[in-house]
Formats: C-alpha cells, structure tokens, sequence
C-alpha cells in the first residue's frame, strides 16, 4: 500500500481482489475509458483484472487502485512480474489511468510507486512500459515528458518527426534499495555486444547496433551466411 505526501490530498493505492473491490469494475472502466478517451476495456475485463489479485503473493499480475480519502476510486495501474515481451528479471506496467478531475493531484505517481515496489520486491531487476507517440501532438509531448522525464524511462529510440506515429518502448532500472528508485538508463543486448545506454545520449546504443552490423558483415564474408 502507498499513499501520496506533501499537500495534495491523500492518495491510497492497494491491490484489488475480488472480496473487497469487485463492485468498483464499473467505476474501474470509467476510470479507464475517460482516461484514454476511448473504450479501453469493459467491465469484464475490469472484473478480471481485480480477480487476479486473488492468489496474493503468487500473483503475476495485479490491479493496483488509487482512493482518495473519501473511499472514491480515481485511478488504476496493472503491474506485472514477468509478461511474455519482457525479458527474464523486467517487469512491466501499464493501463495507467486517472480519472480527469483527479490529474495533476499525484495520483498518477502513486500508482507508479506502488507498481514499482511490487515489481522490486518481487525481484525484479528492471521495468517496461511502452505507449503511442506522435510527435508534436501536445498531449503525446506531455505523455513523453512524464513517462521519459519525470519517471526516468529510457527509450533507444529518438522520438518521431513532427504528425508521425510510434511505438515507444521505454525501460529503466529498479535498484533493490528502497525500493523502486531508478538508475536512468536502458540495456540492450544484441549478438555482437551489450550497451548500455544512458537516456540522455544513447551513443552506447548506437555503437551496440553498429557493432551487431559489423558482425553480420563478417559473418556473411567468412561464412558466407547470416
């Protein structure tokens, strides 16, 4: 459980199972679709994702929700332990939501943290996230700025020209102490080398590509075969 400090108002975030919270799958879709501005899910997956907090402990992926102190729902945040498209020891999170009479007001960040604690004490060694981006579209510059900024996420990738659209896959570190805090970087793999890449630069990442270019090139030069 986490709660917001300082002088906005207290946020509470707690992991949804179907005992307690099951009733709130409407007002988790709410959340989520007026969010996202559109269908994101329905009730049946919201009462699904609550669900998954049944087994507890050995849950891979839960539902974390946001209350304010009157008991009202404003937000919700998945995280996972280990998804299909994540590498072994990175964690994910994702359906972000808050609802928008209650952005601007730490909600989101509470949510994050929550996730990000989870995440460390299971073990977790890194996190993902990935969204929609298009560049120069004011909402997608502030999504870019929260999540690459403000949150740390690193993304190899340099952000789309101006009206394009992209898939921005974003990761950082967790360091174990404390829980959830963040090493601004992202570490990617390929045959030839590992490189690590520093947010700000991403020459490492860079050099990690060439370097795997070089090595097919050698390959298909001595090998005759990739």
């Amino acid at each position: 459980m986490a709660a917001a400090d300082g002088d906005r108002p207290k946020v509470t975030v707690t992991v949804a199972n179907s005992a307690e919270h099951l009733h709130l799958a409407r007002a988790v879709t709410a959340a989520c679709c007026s969010a996202y501005g559109y269908a994101r899910i329905d009730e049946e997956e919201a009462r699904d994702r609550i669900a998954m907090g049944d087994a507890g402990g050995a849950a891979n992926r839960v539902l974390h929700c946001a209350f304010l102190e009157d008991g009202s729902l404003v937000g919700c945040c998945s995280s996972t332990i280990q998804t299909p498209w994540c590498p072994a020891g990175c964690g994910h999170w994702g359906l972000l939501s808050v609802a928008p009479a209650a952005q601007g007001r730490g909600v989101a960040s509470a949510l994050v943290s929550a996730a990000e604690h989870r995440l460390t004490d299971a073990g977790c060694r890194s996190v993902q996230i990935e969204y929609e981006y298009v560049g120069g579209e004011p909402l997608s510059e502030r999504l870019r700025a929260w999540y690459e900024d403000k949150c740390g996420f690193g993304c190899p990738s340099a952000p789309a020209r101006r009206g394009a659209r992209q898939f921005r896959r974003c990761r950082k570190l967790l360091l174990p102490e404390g829980g959830g805090r963040v090493a601004n970087s992202y570490t990617a793999g390929c045959d030839a080398c590992e490189g690590r890449v520093d947010a700000l630069g991403w020459h490492d990442y860079r050099a990690a590509r060439a370097m795997r270019s070089i090595a097919r090139c050698i390959r298909r030069v001595l090998l005759g075969a990739d």
